[in-house]
């Protein structure tokens, strides 16, 4: 799987004016919300965390510095799965606005 760092790095996006590409880009993000997966995705990622924070604080009960670190560090995985997860669902629903914007051929 390909990780999509920036807009720019979306191969349909390739080749539009920098303002089609903007348009396009912010309604098709904002269709991907409208779906269940991503939201499933965002509470499971946090309940992943929040685990895995509750048994690194039972490991070093005594460090607080692994403990403070550990929800930081697990919120910018989150943060990196979810944004993919939306990546995702923006892509094919970018598709699907860029075929119904293409002209067809008789």
């Amino acid at each position: 799987m390909r990780i999509y760092w920036t807009v720019n790095s979306v191969p349909e996006l390739s080749g539009l004016p920098v303002e089609e590409k903007a348009r396009l880009w912010r309604v098709c993000w904002r269709k991907s919300y409208c779906n269940w997966w991503p939201w499933i995705a965002f509470v499971s990622l946090g309940i992943i965390a929040a685990l895995a924070s509750y048994f690194v604080a039972k490991r070093f009960p005594d460090n607080q510095l692994v403990i403070c670190a550990m929800p930081l560090i697990g919120c910018g995985v989150a943060s990196v799965v979810f944004g993919q997860i939306l990546m995702y669902g923006a892509r094919k629903h970018l598709r699907i606005d860029m075929d119904a914007m293409t002209p067809k051929g008789n």
